[in-house]
């Protein structure tokens, strides 16, 4: 396609010489020479364009033609080690034709070792363009000797001090930044393919950005198309480039794989220039594979942005605007549904719980009661963003319920329920709502309490999720931080809306039975449903363990506690024996926490605990997938902390129709388990615009992949099937 433009730009030069008043020869001025720098010989190529005219850079866009240098010394061909070519600036010709290439005057340097002497000889091709193409040479002779070099007849040198300054100026070579972040999906204009990419800011809404935040270099496989930069409120930058797959015009053809799995990865390299500090380097990324799901949520996303450098940022269509505050709703209208997730209910019924205590009290203390439980599910909420935040910028993979992938954090959510388990069934008071002591000492009102179950109720919600929020998570993990923040404070507000309803509406209470001996009977019944809790956790906790001797240490943590409240409560009066052994079960949980960070060893696919149902599951990997071409397949992925997950499998994956499919289908299976970290999930994910589990998926057999979200269905698995 290159050549065929260049082909139709130089037929035209016949009709255009007849216009236009200009010598062809004097378009480009042409020279060498000899420089020191740092110790170091270079010779300098230099070349000067006529004004508006351009010549083309190593990577020469849609249409152009790079330069070519040859030397040779005594009639034999000289290969010189060469620098990086000059920053190149950018051209949108007539016809849409990107391109990069040089105005003015400018210098190519090569290593020029002290060792060579004679006859020297420099054979100069490029492509000059302006409204046309013409192409150009030129010969230089001179004699070399020991670094020094004479030149025969005319010759284009500029002056020292200038060349050190455009040495100066070279790109060097750098890492990506960790803050930079690309990946590549199927186009999004339905053609080819597209890189995206992402840089966070704030930087200078005034900045220009010329030749743009990339600057492809060529590759023989895929071309690059123009580039887009868009920003957000916060200044962040958003690009995307599209990319036309060359491989297939190759003299040995390189088909674009359906599947999304490159046999050979793409090694890329770009000039990046630092927002920042203008600084321009060359980097390099590997491309190992590419998303071949839908683009639609990646379309909708650009849409929500403002293209960089625009003065009114912070304008927004009304569709954008209706958009994000859907997003809002979905968010709390997710957090309101928590309250009945399966998760979440034993520590919500505690709160019920501390409502009936309450219901005599005056309004205004029923509402304090109930703010404070409402400002520990909200702060434990934007505490959880501030970490996801975080963990980002540290180039971390996270998602939805990413701390339940922890074993020190599973452990210590294990001894704070057995803490409440023991208070519920009347070993020791706690300061649950409704209670007022913890171990003797007087807590005033129980606030510490409300706050406390606030806490553990946003803790346990976050392995479940529930209709809407998976819409709203997505939006939220690829949003900035303040939309990150507002997003999981609307979760928040949606789980504790029940209650902050009765707190400023407390005639509610009215509908509650009233407080009596019966609430002694439930106490042990909420104790029970504390207990199935730790029976769930304890199911994740072996499944994290790497070896039994954490579990071991959280036995051993568990007793002291144990304990330790029991002889506060019963047996001594010592204060030094209190402290030894408030000491000891402190020492315990600290140990814990320590030999099982310790411990945890690498994730691996290969180590996924299969979903039960005796159905032939296969650990997933993208290798897998490419292996199953030609295939129908389901894919699966989960998490033993994943409530939904459980529903969907018990209620679908685990049925009579479920099996049906697979034999009518003939559908293979492969499971990804997402119980402890693996980038490689949760990159994948990521690609395919989801943050969390459960998530589905169905590769055709030519490869395309189809993502059904987190809820799933007989129906709408075999609707997508056909």
């Amino acid at each position: 396609m290159k050549f065929f433009l260049i082909t139709v730009l130089s037929l035209i030069n016949f009709y255009a010489f007849a216009s236009d008043d200009f010598d062809p020869k004097a378009l480009v001025k042409f020279g060498m020479q000899t420089i020191e720098i740092d110790g170091e010989n270079y010779l300098s190529v230099n070349y000067h364009n006529e004004k508006k005219w351009h010549t083309y850079w190593v990577n020469p866009g849609d249409a152009g033609k790079e330069m070519k240098n040859k030397f040779s010394l005594d009639g034999s061909e000289l290969t010189l080690s060469e620098l990086e070519w000059p920053v190149p600036k950018k051209y949108i010709e007539e016809g849409d034709i990107l391109a990069y290439g040089y105005e003015g005057s400018y210098s190519l340097f090569f290593h020029l070792p002290k060792k060579h002497t004679g006859e020297f000889k420099l054979s100069g091709h490029w492509l000059v363009c302006k409204h046309i193409c013409i192409p150009g040479s030129g010969e230089i002779t001179g004699v070399l000797n020991s670094g020094d070099l004479k030149v025969d007849g005319d010759n284009l040198t500029l002056n020292q001090s200038d060349l050190e300054k455009s040495y100066r100026q070279l790109p060097g070579h750098g890492k990506k930044p960790k803050e930079l972040e690309l990946y590549i999906t199927k186009g999004l204009s339905g053609e080819g393919l597209t890189l995206h990419y992402s840089l966070k800011g704030p930087f200078s809404k005034g900045l220009t950005l010329k030749p743009g935040l990339l600057t492809p270099f060529p590759n023989g496989i895929i071309s690059f198309k123009r580039e887009y930069l868009y920003s957000d409120d916060d200044g962040n930058l958003v690009g995307t480039m599209d990319i036309l797959w060359e491989g297939d015009y190759l003299e040995s053809p390189v088909l674009m794989p359906t599947d999304g799995d490159l046999k050979t990865p793409l090694d890329l390299s770009f000039l990046y220039r630092d927002p920042s500090s203008l600084k321009i380097t060359k980097i390099g990324h590997l491309i190992k594979s590419f998303s071949v799901s839908s683009t639609e949520g990646l379309k909708s996303y650009y849409k929500s942005l403002t293209p960089y450098g625009s003065q009114n940022v912070k304008t927004k269509s009304a569709k954008n605007e209706t958009s994000f505050f859907t997003y809002l709703l979905f968010a709390f209208l997710g957090g309101l549904i928590l309250n009945i997730m399966p998760c979440v209910l034993p520590i919500i019924s505690l709160k019920l719980f501390g409502l009936l205590a309450h219901s005599a009290e005056s309004k205004t203390r029923i509402l304090r009661h109930n703010l404070t439980y409402s400002a520990g599910v909200i702060s434990t909420f934007l505490l959880l963003a501030g970490l996801v935040l975080i963990l980002q910028r540290l180039g971390e993979q996270v998602g939805w319920g990413f701390q339940m992938q922890s074993i020190s954090f599973v452990g210590a959510m294990f001894m704070v329920l057995f803490l409440m388990a023991l208070n519920l069934f009347g070993l020791f008071e706690f300061g649950t709502p409704g209670g007022k002591t913890l171990g003797g000492a007087k807590l005033k009102g129980g606030f510490k309490g409300d706050f406390l179950t606030g806490v553990l109720s946003t803790i346990l919600s976050t392995p479940c999720s529930a209709p809407f929020l998976g819409t709203a998570l997505t939006f939220a993990f690829t949003s900035p931080p303040h939309i990150i923040f507002l997003m999981f404070f609307f979760i928040g507000l949606g789980l504790s809306f029940p209650f902050l309803a009765t707190g400023f509406f407390p005639g509610c209470l009215k509908l509650l039975p009233k407080p009596g001996l019966w609430m002694e009977n439930l106490k042990k019944f909420l104790g029970l449903t504390i207990l199935l809790t730790l029976i769930w956790l304890f199911d994740v906790f072996i499944s994290l363990s790497p070896t039994s001797m954490a579990m071991n240490h959280l036995t051993g943590a568990l007793i002291f506690i144990f304990f330790a409240i029991f002889f506060h409560q019963k047996m001594s009066k010592s204060k030094m024996w209190k402290s030894i052994y408030y000491f000891l079960s402190i020492a315990m949980i600290v140990g814990f926490i320590y030999h099982s960070q310790d411990q945890a060893p690498a994730p691996s696919i290969n180590q996924a605990t299969m979903t039960p149902g005796e159905l032939p599951w296969m650990p997933w990997s993208r290798e897998k997938m490419k292996s199953l071409k030609g295939e129908l397949v389901f894919i699966n992925f989960t998490a033993k902390w994943c409530f939904t997950c459980k529903v969907n499998e018990k209620f679908v994956l685990h049925s009579d129709d479920f099996k049906n499919l697979i034999d009518k289908y003939q559908l293979k299976l492969l499971l990804g388990d997402w119980t402890k970290r693996d980038d490689r999930i949760g990159s994948f994910l990521k690609e395919n615009s989801l943050v969390g589990v459960p998530a589905y998926f169905i590769q055709k057999k030519n490869g395309e992949l189809i993502s059904l979200g987190e809820t799933i269905s007989i129906s709408k698995i075999e609707s997508n099937l056909k």
